[in-house]
């Protein structure tokens, strides 16, 4: 009699690995799947960014047009940059050449191109300015002085309006990226050693994003349903990566370290540029306002304020913090009259 085969012995087993294995094929195969979408359709086509060796990522000029809606449900008609560097160049070249320089608030992704705040100021100052805007999403400190300095040559500006958020300290170290889900842009940047003074390219991103296509593509989507419904996700997993207070203070602080010494280097190799900073959020701006006045360039500061006090709705708060398009005429009119 011929003897039985382990398989026959054990068929629970059996069923689990034949489960299992089949389980691991669609999983390679889904993996595979989304790593043809964003190389074939999402990146070239829909992507607001694409990978820079020196400034970690730029704008995505082959983005097709297409029409949104922003978390405050208002029609967002989107277009590819004009530049790789630049999301407007001015409509007219006359007045001083004014660069706005800043991060996703700089780049206006929730509002319609033309509605942007420095568009506002553009056509409340019409023939004073010329008025150029570069800004990336996820920038940092160290990214914008980059900018800078590859777009000074075509523009040389006379001024520039460096726009800061709250998570600009943030992104400038690396461990506090390493650190958070909210943060980080899982994309590799420079970052400047404050023991060197020299700037290094870094890569702050969790493996199982870096390697896997299908798990960024699903946190991404939990984060939406998170978002939606109030779920608490992503504070929990803030809460399990997050660094004890008293590093994350000391780092924060090498953060604003990182800002002062940018700035002041962009001061030294532009000096016949005026720098102006203004924060778009309470987080820092005191900080931003000291790091500026001390290294005698100007400061608009509370324009958040101004901003947070219409009685008409600015942002799209609990989904979305950015601008919508009533935040963004309140802003380039507050800039403008400051200014």
């Amino acid at each position: 009699m011929a003897k039985s085969s382990a398989f026959e012995r054990h068929p629970l087993i059996s069923m689990a690995l034949f489960l299992l294995i089949i389980l691991l094929a669609l999983l390679a195969a889904a993996e595979m799947a989304c790593r043809m979408y964003r190389h074939f359709w999402y990146e070239p086509d829909t992507a607001y960014f694409q990978d820079h060796p020196e400034l970690g990522w730029v704008l995505n000029t082959r983005q097709k047009p297409r029409l949104e809606q922003n978390k405050c449900k208002e029609d967002v008609a989107l277009e590819p940059a004009p530049h790789a560097l630049l999301n407007k160049k001015p409509a007219n070249g006359k007045g001083a050449r004014v660069l706005f320089l800043g991060d996703s608030f700089t780049h206006g992704h929730t509002v319609s191109p033309g509605k942007a705040y420095f568009d506002v100021f553009e056509k409340i100052n019409q023939d004073k300015y010329t008025v150029y805007a570069a800004g990336i999403g996820g920038y940092g400190s160290v990214q914008q002085y980059l900018l800078l300095k590859k777009l000074y040559p075509q523009i040389e500006p006379e001024i520039v309006i460096w726009q800061l958020s709250g998570n600009d300290p943030h992104n400038n170290v690396y461990e506090l990226d390493k650190s958070s889900f909210a943060n980080n842009s899982q994309r590799l940047r420079p970052y400047w050693d404050l023991e060197t003074n020299r700037i290094q390219m870094r890569d702050p991103r969790f493996a199982w994003f870096k390697y896997l296509c299908l798990s960024r593509t699903l946190f991404n989507r939990l984060l939406v349903l998170d978002g939606r419904f109030k779920l608490g996700f992503l504070d929990w997993a803030e809460a399990q990566l997050a660094l004890p207070e008293p590093e994350q203070v000391a780092l924060m602080q090498q953060g604003l370290e990182v800002l002062k010494r940018v700035l002041k280097r962009a001061q030294k190799e532009f000096p016949d540029t005026v720098f102006v900073g203004f924060s778009v959020d309470s987080s820092f701006d005191a900080a931003y306002e000291k790091i500026f006045k001390q290294s005698g360039a100007g400061y608009l500061p509370r324009v958040y304020q101004r901003v947070n006090q219409s009685p008409q709705r600015t942002n799209c708060l609990p989904l979305d913090a950015h601008w919508n398009h009533h935040g963004h005429q309140v802003a380039g009119q507050a800039i403008a009259n400051m200014l």
